[in-house]
């Protein structure tokens, strides 16, 4: 893990919105990526995902992944190992979708998610960071 000076620049950086990718592995070990949404609270990556996707499928196959965020002032990687977690989609998603989309859209866009295919939330505490 960063230093201590270092990890509070690294948490601003993420608490800010930042369009992430998320590299989970295929049964026969090959890598695929996808774009998240994520909120970085209490060091660990917070992202809603639908449980028909088929990261969703790889991550409760084999959990380990990384997260990629790459912009202009900063990339920050992070690897560990995805906690599917269906019971927390509740409270967790409102602030996934908060710090991504204008105030005026949350409450519809949460509507459009609950409509949807069923939800979990994956949690990642980074091993390495």
């Amino acid at each position: 893990m960063p230093s201590t000076s270092r990890r509070a620049g690294v948490d601003r950086f993420l608490e800010r919105p930042r369009d992430a990718t998320c590299t989970s592995v295929r049964a026969g070990g090959q890598p695929v990526l996808a774009p998240i949404w994520s909120v970085w609270k209490g060091g660990m990556f917070i992202v809603s995902t639908s449980t028909i996707t088929r990261r969703w499928a790889h991550l409760k196959q084999d959990g380990r992944c990384l997260v990629l965020i790459d912009r202009e002032d900063g990339v920050v990687d992070a690897t560990g190992r995805a906690v599917l977690r269906a019971a927390w989609i509740r409270i967790k998603t409102r602030p996934v979708v908060e710090k991504q989309v204008e105030e005026e859209r949350v409450d519809g866009y949460l509507q459009a998610l609950r409509a949807g295919p069923p939800r979990s939330m994956d949690l990642l505490r980074p091993d390495r960071l």
